[in-house]
């Protein structure tokens, strides 16, 4: 609601989005041992369901659904539905009380795999002009995912303490980053939503649903899990 007010419109760098997912991801390090999330991804059976279920199955049983009643807006959820795991899911993974070292194992592998998963499906659906810098992805994700991460196992080695004593602040720190991150998308986009909101709406309830059927997916798709697994992977999906 603060975006779309008037007073508070305004335009930021390009880079804070990005500074603010790398300090969600600070304090997520600052949670887990990065050793855990090592082990997730040396399950290797496990990380190649996963990978292909969230990566090509999912969204190509999207795209097949939804060209029943409309091409273009298949395209859209076909590239809404093929996109990795965002680098803010573990945050996400962290306030929902999942795991967090699998949610942020699942990230990297599919933010890995994403350069060459997305343009596969496009041209399998037939459609040409998808292009991806994968230089410039990879360059983000070595960004925005090592530089916490090494900047966390240099705070918990020379810092233990100060680090155990503020560790049930880190939470209530992404909840607010999240905030931040979601207002300056809102406020950027201000003008598009509030010229014809309504033309949104019908899209809007579309995504709603499109989230809620791959939350119940993610969900079940390793059902023998641990719970705080099964959420991991229900946030990751969606």
């Amino acid at each position: 609601m603060l975006g779309l007010w008037k007073p508070f419109e305004f335009e930021v760098p390009k880079s804070v989005p990005k500074i603010l997912l790398g300090l969600m991801l600070y304090f997520v390090f600052l949670k887990i041992d990065f050793a855990d999330v090592v082990e997730h991804i040396r399950d290797y059976k496990r990380m190649s369901y996963i990978s292909v279920l969230y990566m090509l199955i999912i969204p190509m049983l999207f795209f097949l659904l939804f060209r029943i009643f409309d091409r273009e807006l298949a395209l859209g959820i076909l590239l809404l539905t093929a996109m990795p795991t965002g680098v803010s899911t573990p945050a996400l993974s962290d306030i929902v009380r999942g795991n967090m070292s699998l949610t942020m194992s699942i990230a990297l592998i599919t933010q890995s795999v994403a350069p060459l998963t997305v343009p596969l499906l496009f041209w399998i659906v037939g459609t040409k002009g998808l292009d991806i810098n994968k230089l410039l992805l990879l360059r983000d994700i070595a960004i925005m995912v090592f530089s916490p991460m090494v900047l966390a196992i240099i705070v918990k080695r020379y810092f233990p303490a100060t680090v155990r004593k503020t560790r049930h602040l880190f939470t209530s720190a992404n909840v607010l980053l999240l905030f931040c991150f979601v207002f300056i998308a809102i406020s950027s986009q201000r003008e598009t939503i509030i010229s014809d909101p309504l033309a949104l709406i019908w899209k809007a309830a579309i995504l709603y649903a499109v989230f809620i059927v791959l939350h119940i997916a993610g969900y079940w798709i390793c059902p023998r899990s641990k719970k705080e697994d099964k959420i991991a992977l229900s946030v990751s999906a969606a």
